[in-house]
């Protein structure tokens, strides 16, 4: 790229002030300090710098400024410029505010050398234009001095210098200084002369391509985009009529394809960065999960199309390996929460199944609900954690536990209680089993055991449906066997004392109904009369010891039975009898009766 140069340096000092004049007709005062100048193959740059503030409407002063231009190009002395050669120029206009790092305007235009030769009566006229450059320095000269002020008068003998090379068949002078239609040609860019703009632009895109060497950041990638940009900026206004123009089309469709390459890419990023914010802080539904992995894909459908010759090919592939990594963990993501969700439903339906059941049956606990609360523990156990619903889940999952529990002992319960109702059963068999054989004292335990196994039965359960009637009748069992039982336990005392006395003779004693019999053989009958039939205090000196023992035996069982004890001989003759409730034996069985 061909360094800056003032027209001081080139040879065009006059359209400094030719410009500057063009401006103040225009009603515009830039304050214009230096015009530079700088040639791109065949192209024509300006820039054209001012004090500050900007100008208030930039595109007047470019129009302006180029219509000046196309006027005063024609007559430059370009014998002074052998860079530009005689074919089409395009020139570009920078409009720039003194220390400014960037132009605030720009404009650009098509100019040729032969537009000053294609009418025949345009011609420059040297001895005209010497006559005016006098005139123009007599009129400086003669001029008051406030008319020339700061801006004006440096420049107004380069202004008249300058009409004097636009002075054909008589247009006066004033025409040239106040309008500006007349130099538009030459005001575009790349025109007249060499065109820096070219290598500018490739400067500016050599810096981006080099920016996105390495592995750049998103900054780095704005950085490149203004890059690019700046190169098109330069090379877009070459008109047509350039000689340039080729070369700069062909760079603007290469510069053109790198920034949309970027643009591409800063779009994948955008998409990119939306699906990380809406990533944020999880977990999220279904809903919000596939809206992330829609925006990775697009995010990858925009990179994926780049190639090789594209910007930054490296930094897109790279991206493309992460944004397929997360486009690949968000689809897990939306299967995690789909299979959640699923197995959430199915254990709300197992559970109001078990519900159901138990509502049905009124009771808590069976088998077949033991296996629902268990498949509905199973179903919410598998959902994992980081879900939507895991929380929910975990809320779930105790009261199903608790519930299984509840069912579980119910079970157990109702097994203990059948259980129970069994062995209820089969004590009471063995009870009346040995009722039948007379061992009443064995039947007495039985019943109890069997009374007690009735009385562990829940009345809530289902074996408890016959207990209150069976509690009701083993009772009446076990009083009657525990009544036996003392009876049969009330004679052996009886029993003892007849073995001591009879010995081997037929003594018997016997329970019959409320009452016990006992037979005598006829000696001892006949004892037991003779000392019933004594005076009280005879009869204890008359009996033998054998027979006191008896008696005896028979007063006790009598109080402890509440029973009366008859005694009869061998024969079946009654002798005596013995009542608890008067204390006492006696020979009369009527009044005994009775």
């Amino acid at each position: 790229m061909a360094p800056f140069s003032s027209f001081a340096d080139t040879g065009l000092n006059s359209l400094h002030e030719a410009l500057t004049s063009s401006l103040l007709a225009a009603g515009m005062d830039p304050d214009l300090t230096t015009i530079y100048s700088w040639q791109e193959e065949q192209h024509l740059l300006l820039e054209i710098e001012h004090f500050p503030p900007e100008v208030r409407d930039r595109a007047l002063a470019l129009r302006v400024l180029q219509a000046g231009l196309k006027q005063l190009l024609p007559s430059l002395a370009w014998e002074e410029w052998p860079e530009v050669k005689n074919s089409q120029r395009l020139v570009r206009v920078y409009l720039k505010v003194k220390n400014a790092p960037q132009p605030y305007g720009m404009d650009s235009f098509i100019w040729s050398r032969t537009d000053q030769v294609l009418d025949p009566l345009v011609k420059p006229r040297l001895a005209c234009r010497k006559a005016i450059v006098a005139v123009s320095d007599r009129a400086i000269q003669l001029a008051p001095k406030s008319f020339w002020s700061r801006r004006v008068k440096p420049w107004a003998g380069g202004i008249l210098t300058l009409m004097a090379n636009f002075w054909n068949y008589g247009v006066a002078v004033l025409i040239v200084v106040t309008s500006g239609s007349l130099a538009y040609g030459v005001t575009r860019p790349c025109v007249v002369g060499g065109c820096d703009r070219l290598e500018r632009s490739q400067g500016f895109h050599q810096q981006a391509l080099t920016t996105l060497l390495s592995s750049p950041t998103a900054q780095d990638i704005l950085t490149a985009q203004s890059n690019l940009q700046t190169a098109l900026d330069l090379l877009t206004p070459i008109p047509v009529w350039s000689v340039h123009h080729g070369s700069a089309q062909a760079s603007l469709e290469r510069y053109n394809a790198d920034l949309a390459g970027l643009r591409t890419i800063l779009q994948a990023q955008q998409k990119a960065f939306e699906a990380a914010k809406l990533s944020q802080a999880p977990p999220h539904s279904v809903e919000r999960w596939v809206t992330i992995h829609l925006l990775w894909q697009q995010a990858i459908d925009q990179l994926a199309p780049l190639t090789a010759s594209s910007p930054a090919y490296d930094y897109v592939q790279k991206k493309l390996m992460v944004y397929r990594t997360n486009y690949d963990l968000i689809g897990d993501r939306i299967v995690a929460e789909e299979t959640a969700e699923a197995n959430f439903n199915r254990a709300i339906q197992t559970a109001q199944l078990a519900r159901h059941k138990i509502e049905s049956n009124d009771t808590v606990g069976d088998q077949e609900t033991i296996k629902l609360w268990q498949r509905a523990i199973k179903e919410l156990s598998l959902i994992p954690q980081g879900t939507l619903i895991y929380a929910q889940a975990q809320t779930q999952l105790q009261d199903y536990r608790q519930q299984l529990g509840q069912s579980v002992n119910q079970i157990k319960i109702e097994t203990a209680s059948t259980h129970s109702y069994d062995q209820a059963r089969q004590a009471a068999k063995m009870a009346t089993d040995n009722s039948a054989k007379g061992q009443w004292n064995l039947a007495a335990r039985d019943w109890q055991q069997a009374l007690a196994h009735l009385l562990q039965i829940p009345t809530d359960k289902t074996a408890f449906k016959n207990v209150p009637t069976l509690i009701e009748t083993y009772q009446t069992n076990l009083r009657y066997a525990q009544n036996q039982a003392a009876r049969n336990q009330a004679l052996v005392g009886i029993t003892t004392a007849l073995g001591k006395i009879c010995g081997s003779a037929n003594c018997t004693v016997a329970a019959e109904n409320d009452r016990i019999r006992i037979n005598l053989t006829v000696p001892y009958a006949q004892e037991l009369q003779q000392s019933l039939s004594l005076p009280r205090q005879n009869s204890a000196n008359q009996v033998s010891p054998g027979l006191k023992q008896l008696m005896a035996a028979i007063i006790a069982s009598s109080h402890q039975l509440n029973q009366v004890v008859l005694i009869y001989d061998g024969t079946g003759h009654f002798i005596a009898r013995y009542r608890p409730d008067l204390g006492g034996f006696a020979r009369d069985l009527d009044n005994d009766r009775t």
